[in-house]
């Protein structure tokens, strides 16, 4: 069983209003949080972030106060402790995008986020996913620059403009 895939499941039976049925998954989702089994990635993701980006689409879906109120300060904690750490731009994007759903700033990893983006306006690829059998990993800069773009936008909660500026010179108008 992997944690990262079972915080999407619980994500995707909260948001259809059955996360109740799945009381063992949650109980060891927390467990993992709570000792940090995350940090190492998994047998199919590589990103602690990745895992913290994931449980943040799991805390924005629960319904039920009880559970909110049991996982909610553990995962704010462990986000916390995120900040500032080393990380590929996907990385940063994901720390900073989970981060913001629950109001925490990361203004060092917007930095490091905004200084990795290349002349073209993108971002290098990053490896999102791994196959457990083979362990041959797999990436896309199309997915590690639209992350990079949404967490800028939402760490300075700044509309997207309809088209680059002319008289701007920041990279980051592409």
């Amino acid at each position: 069983m992997d944690p990262f895939v079972c915080v999407n499941v619980l994500s995707l039976f909260y948001e259809n209003g059955r996360g109740h049925d799945l009381p063992k998954t949650l109980d060891w989702v927390y467990e993992v949080l709570l000792h940090r089994a995350y940090v190492g990635g998994s047998r199919y993701y590589m990103s602690p972030d990745c895992f913290l980006f994931f449980m943040s689409r799991l805390v924005q879906r629960i319904n039920d106060q009880a559970v909110l109120n049991r996982i909610r300060p553990l995962f704010v904690e462990r986000l916390q402790e995120r900040v500032g750490a080393a990380g590929d731009a996907m990385d940063l994007a994901f720390r900073i995008l989970a981060a913001s759903t629950v109001g925490i700033q990361c203004p060092r990893d917007l930095e490091k986020l905004l200084a990795a983006q290349c002349d073209d306006g993108g971002w290098e690829m990053c490896w999102f996913y791994q196959y457990g059998s083979t362990g041959v990993k797999a990436g896309n800069r199309g997915l590690a620059t639209a992350l990079a773009v949404k967490a800028i936008e939402t760490a300075i909660a700044r509309p997207p403009s309809p088209a680059p500026s002319a008289a701007s010179s920041s990279k980051l108008d592409i």
